[in-house]
């Protein structure tokens, strides 16, 4: 099967009227996989949570209120790393994910979950 990716769109409302960026792959994701199943063309995405990036530091000093409420929000205790992120999309670009379509994977180390 073959997995291909889409550029994002250089309009401010996107094809299908949902803005890039808004944080909410559910509202799209289950049309576009009912668009594509004849196709055999899987749809998903990966939310990440809070993740150590160099970008992440920048705006999340070491001590700073913000890093400690995600950790707090952490069932893990811990950020993400970007290869954790990496492997999450390596595994919905697999032949192993071709069962799986409009679903969004939370890479979020539990933070998700509420109530931490």
């Amino acid at each position: 099967m073959r997995r291909t990716r889409s550029p994002r769109s250089p309009r401010p409302d996107g094809p299908h009227g949902v803005r890039g960026g808004e944080g909410r792959p559910g509202v799209l994701l289950p049309g576009l996989g009912e668009r594509t199943r004849p196709g055999g063309i899987t749809v998903n995405s990966v939310a990440p949570g809070p993740t150590e990036t160099k970008l992440f530091w920048q705006h999340n000093p070491e001590g700073s209120e913000s890093v400690a409420r995600y950790r707090a929000a952490s069932r893990v205790g811990r950020f993400g790393r970007p290869e954790e992120i990496a492997a999450a999309i390596a595994f919905l670009l697999s032949d192993e994910a071709g069962y799986i379509t409009g679903q969004t994977l939370r890479v979020d180390g539990g933070g998700s979950l509420g109530g931490a």
